[in-house]
């Protein structure tokens, strides 16, 4: 099995791998706020997700809380272009969060 059949869905994109990375890493209020913009943002890009699809629970830091889970399928979901230009607003927001405490 060659690397690229090895890699996970976000690793296709740089910012897209830093911006899940950036998610797991934060706290759950920077999670909310990040997964509210992340749905809304797909949601008005025309994209939907079906429902009852989701009766499965892993162990990954997305799966303990619904919001969270969501917003994560939603980057599944939707194009490319759209996945990195939400992905780059989110790392932007949460990098910026770090700026303002080390002031």
């Amino acid at each position: 099995m060659s690397k690229e059949n090895k890699q996970r869905w976000y690793d296709k994109d740089p910012v897209v791998q830093l911006c899940i990375g950036l998610l797991e890493k934060s706290d759950n209020a920077v999670r909310d706020h990040a997964s509210d913009y992340i749905i809304e943002r797909s949601k008005n890009s025309g994209y939907v997700l079906a429902v009852n699809n989701y009766e499965y629970f892993w162990q990954r830091w997305q799966d303990q809380n619904i919001k969270h889970f969501l917003a994560i399928e939603y980057l599944k979901l939707i194009d490319d272009e759209t996945k990195h230009e939400i992905c780059t607003e989110v790392v932007q927001y949460i990098q910026g969060l770090g700026k303002e405490e080390n002031k």
